[in-house]
């Protein structure tokens, strides 16, 4: 592989880039290949058809998003925070939460169905907010028509991000109707949004029906947008109990319920000192509880990311407040008092990242994937099925590849894999069933399966796998340590 930061477990971000390299060569969401995690793949196949399919391009896609997103946030900290010092820990804070956070959560890579992809969308909807609120513009119709734009984007990228997404942005207009006392000139701002979201939402549905009926002259049906949602809740995937001890969980909805309080006494008391300030403050609370809700259904450490950003912003806010709260009092007791409750929030904070980090270093994982990349120490059986791949290449330099991460293997070859559907351990649907049947049986030259697949049809399709694969005479004629080989 090219890059060893994606360590030695492909499957995440196979279930993110599948869907971007079957649209890449023709294949079509909702009829060969799944709506994963998002219909992403319209919006990045252009954009690599100009600057060229690889892996490394690929990467500059995701790196471009990771940086877009980290520029929102400065935006904000710079608009939320006036002590310097405390906006460069803030800012540094997010970045250095999301690169150890993802190596130790997520068996040693970094899992982009949340960063960037569920948390693309509302930070950019934040700083959209706090920028129309700046510039006071926000009842002009350009941009009610831009926060449709906004939230449109967002349910082209992922669904349930612009769930979060839509109702900040409505929550936001809301909020800032009911602390400008706009009723009496008959502000409709927040009927304006809401229409402008469902109407995004119906555009989106339009968009990709369009996109179906243009490449495959068919209609997909509604269950295909929702598909990811259906198999999640089915199965189980990720939904743990919740955790019954003191959790980074308890934490942060402990500082989202303490800010919601001061919104909601903003609104009915008045008692708002910068609207600005206050607007920022409202949209971070709702994005970060929307996400909470979300971590509540699937209780795993890894969508603890997404959530996390909207408390480091507010937690700077808390420092810098304290810190001119300290600088202003003239009275020594007082001056004292805050002083003492200060450190004391400071290290109760403190106190949850270093012990976090403290774990986390003295991990396998962390140590693992810091040999990796100071020594390029990624699995070799990659390489292995590489070379695989370009002995059984058809003479048009493709080859009949099934397996949990051909997309990825296939494109690091510098190979286009024939089969364009889904082989995404665990969420494999009868109907994706009958496209690797149909596809085995039409199939000419040699199939590679890895092993993982091979699994998965001797266990959920055993008789008709092998009713198939009998009548076109198909044995074992060579295999490598992920994969085997099947040709007459």
């Amino acid at each position: 592989m090219p890059n060893p930061m994606f360590g030695t477990n492909l499957f995440h971000f196979s279930s993110v880039f599948t869907s971007v390299y079957n649209v890449f060569y023709g294949a079509t969401l909702g009829v060969e290949t799944r709506i994963m995690y998002g219909t992403y793949a319209y919006l990045f196949v252009p954009i690599l058809k100009i600057i060229g399919f690889s892996l490394s391009h690929y990467a500059i896609i995701i790196m471009s998003m990771c940086l877009i997103i980290l520029l929102c946030e400065f935006y904000i900290i710079k608009n939320l925070i006036d002590n310097s010092i405390i906006k460069f820990l803030t800012i540094s804070t997010c970045i250095f939460f999301n690169v150890f956070f993802a190596v130790d959560a997520n068996y040693e890579q970094f899992i982009t169905q949340q960063f960037p992809l569920r948390i693309f969308s509302p930070m950019i909807m934040i700083a959209f907010i706090v920028f129309s609120v700046k510039k006071k513009n926000i009842y002009k119709t350009p941009n009610i028509l831009i926060g449709g734009f906004l939230c449109y984007l967002a349910f082209i990228i992922n669904l349930e991000s612009a769930i979060t997404t839509c109702l900040t942005w409505v929550s936001a207009n809301f909020f800032f109707e009911m602390i400008e006392k706009k009723q009496k000139k008959k502000s409709f701002l927040t009927v304006q949004s809401i229409f402008m979201a469902i109407a995004a939402f119906l555009l989106w549905i339009f968009t990709i029906e369009l996109f179906s009926y243009l490449r495959k002259n068919c209609f997909i049906g509604l269950n295909n947008f929702f598909f990811t949602q259906w198999v999640f809740s089915e199965i189980g995937f990720g939904m743990l109990p919740l955790p019954n001890y003191l959790h980074l969980y308890i934490f942060i909805f402990l500082v989202y319920s303490f800010f919601l309080g001061i919104s909601v006494k903003q609104v009915f008391f008045g008692m708002i000192e910068n609207k600005i300030k206050g607007q920022i403050i409202f949209a971070l609370t709702t994005t970060g509880i929307l996400m909470l809700i979300y971590y509540i259904g699937r209780t795993h450490n890894r969508t603890l990311i997404p959530f996390l950003y909207p408390c480091i912003i507010l937690i700077g806010y808390i420092l810098d407040k304290g810190i001119k709260q300290i600088g202003r009092e003239k009275d020594v007791v007082k001056r004292c008092w805050f002083a003492f409750v200060f450190f004391l929030l400071f290290s109760i904070i403190s106190t949850y990242g270093t012990s976090f980090v403290y774990v986390l270093e003295n991990s396998n994982r962390f140590r693992d994937f810091v040999k990796r990349q100071l020594y390029n120490n990624y699995d070799k059986n990659i390489d292995l099925e590489i070379k695989l791949l370009w002995e059984y290449k058809g003479e048009d330099g493709s080859v009949n590849y099934l397996g949990n991460n051909a997309s990825v293997i296939s494109l690091a070859a510098g190979l286009k894999n024939n089969f364009l559907g889904e082989m995404a351990a665990d969420w494999l649907s009868w109907d994706d069933y009958e496209y690797i049947k149909e596809f085995i049986t039409n199939c000419d030259g040699p199939i590679i399966i890895d092993k993982i697949a091979l699994a998965q049809m001797t266990t959920y399709i055993p008789s008709e796998f092998k009713k198939i694969m009998k009548q076109k005479g198909y044995r074992v004629i060579n295999s490598s340590p992920l994969s085997e080989v099947f040709y007459d």
